[in-house]
């Protein structure tokens, strides 16, 4: 399911079910075969009783936290009072329990880099589509990476 809102003009590929996965998980069987976005943190809510490739983008943790922030700040809201250093503490620890979880229940996992995707899409795009066994349409995905996104990570 996609959904766009005034920060995400193009539509998040979320949904409202994977949000609530740590309190029911019996919809997963309407998924088989599907990519669903699930947050690293509810990696430990899937059942054990299907098989499951992961994908997890790697980025700058400080450069999550500012995009939450600027998030947070445009929705009205105050967020932590956590200080930065703080809150990538936490996501880290999240994205190694996620890494231990797909070791733990023998998920295949593939970690690709943020800036990466950016900057070299095909060679991501061929990693993606070798992980996952398919030969997806890799014009309609590279169709999907924004040139605003790619010039604010040459900037840096």
């Amino acid at each position: 399911l996609t959904f766009s809102d005034e920060h995400n003009p193009w539509g998040y590929c979320e949904s409202e079910k994977v949000k609530q996965l740590h309190l029911r998980n019996d919809w997963l069987g309407e998924a088989v075969g599907s990519v669903v976005k699930v947050i690293s943190p509810l990696l430990p809510y899937l059942p054990r009783s299907c098989a499951y490739r992961v994908i997890m983008m790697q980025r700058p943790l400080i450069e999550v936290i500012r995009s939450q922030k600027t998030m947070l700040e445009k929705l009205g809201h105050r967020g932590t009072s956590l200080t930065d250093e703080k809150i990538a503490l936490a996501l880290s620890e999240q994205d190694q329990v996620a890494k231990k979880v797909c070791d733990m229940n023998q998920m295949p996992l593939l970690q690709l880099n943020y800036d990466d995707s950016l900057r070299e899409p095909e060679h991501l795009l061929n990693e993606i589509c070798v992980f996952l066994g398919v030969d997806l349409d890799k014009r309609a995905m590279q169709a999907m990476i924004r040139p605003r996104f790619t010039k604010a990570v040459e900037a840096n």
